[in-house]
């Protein structure tokens, strides 16, 4: 490649053939790859199909890449398409240059003519003021990200066992004997998602049952396991987390609590905690916005160590029953993001 310049810089919608190239671009700017079922899941097979997405090129070579991920938002009173940028990147050569800017306004024309509507995002410090400078995002609340460290297990006291496509917990707490995981999003439970009401007058992701499946299916770098309660004993509530490995040993998250009532929120999210101990992890996290209800997770131990910035935008002049731009309009937990 010559010497970088923009002005040999050509765009081009984002298409499966460019593949190969944007992950190669991935390993360059970031120094390691994710797995290929890992892209393929975010890029090439959202709810929508392929993503709406940039690239930049240069003498053939993909040095730049934007893209917005799918996801349906409510707003309390309707389903909404809309999105989160991921996996933004610049080659170093072109970086600081003007690149990502005018990627990101080409892939915002594009996820416009995609028909999604509203995006929300959680830049980075080095990030945050192109995006608010440069982007018209707007500052509208923080990210709070929660820390539990975890003991290792006494297997006298709790017991996995499992059973054919799962899990059942023996133990002598009332709280966890009897409660069952199940890897991925089982298609009842994310049916049972689409019972629980929207928030009203705020903007969350719209748990459907067709979000649930592709989200939380396993790929080789993020296993996801569904922890319910038993509900012949009259419980009614269930909670997903994900497993993946880090630098600091087996990571656990948070990412989902399905239950209106609190009681069993706090009884799934004990099950939770202790099946991840089985799984070998040494801490769990969540996240979730600072409008999000949080006790719970304070009362399981749960300690917030990290704040990110909450930004959002709309591809739209449509107005809505929660407004995109209000600092308490935004209900956002765990699977909202895409660090899990």
């Amino acid at each position: 490649m010559s010497l970088p310049s923009l002005h040999d810089l050509c765009y081009s919608q984002y298409e499966p053939s460019h593949f190969t190239q944007v992950r190669e671009l991935f390993k360059t700017v970031w120094g390691a790859n994710r797995s290929d079922e890992c892209d393929a899941k975010h890029w090439n097979e959202t709810l929508t199909g392929v993503c709406p997405g940039v690239v930049g090129l240069c003498e053939g070579q993909i040095v730049g890449f934007y893209m917005v991920w799918p996801m349906p938002f409510s707003d309390g009173q309707e389903q909404v398409m809309g999105g989160q940028p991921i996996d933004s990147m610049v080659h170093p050569n072109f970086q600081g240059k003007g690149m990502l800017r005018e990627l990101a306004c080409r892939c915002y024309e594009l996820s416009n003519k995609g028909k999604l509507a509203v995006m929300f995002g959680a830049p980075n410090r080095a990030a945050y003021a192109g995006n608010v400078g440069a982007l018209n995002w707007c500052h509208v609340g923080d990210i709070l990200e929660y820390l539990r460290p975890l003991a290792p297990m006494s297997h006298h006291n709790v017991r996995w066992i499992e059973q054919g496509d799962r899990w059942i917990c023996d133990s002598a707490d009332s709280r966890l004997s009897g409660c069952t995981v199940q890897r991925d999003c089982p298609i009842d439970l994310g049916l049972q998602c689409e019972e629980l009401s929207p928030l009203k007058r705020s903007w969350q992701v719209s748990r459907t049952a067709q979000w649930m499946n592709y989200r939380y299916r396993s790929v080789p770098d993020a296993e996801y396991y569904a922890v319910r309660l038993p509900e012949d004993r009259g419980r009614r509530g269930a909670a997903l987390c994900g497993f993946r490995k880090s630098r600091l040993g087996m990571k656990a998250t948070l990412v989902e609590t399905i239950t209106s009532d609190e009681d069993n929120r706090k009884a799934v999210i004990s099950a939770a905690i202790s099946w991840a101990r089985h799984k070998g992890a040494r801490y769990m996290v969540a996240k979730s916005t600072n409008n999000h209800p949080n006790e719970q997770l304070f009362w399981r131990g749960f300690i917030p160590f990290r704040r990110t910035a909450l930004i959002s935008r709309t591809l739209s002049w449509r107005c809505y029953s929660a407004n995109p731009f209000s600092p308490k309009a935004w209900s956002l937990f765990g699977g909202a993001f895409d660090t899990m």
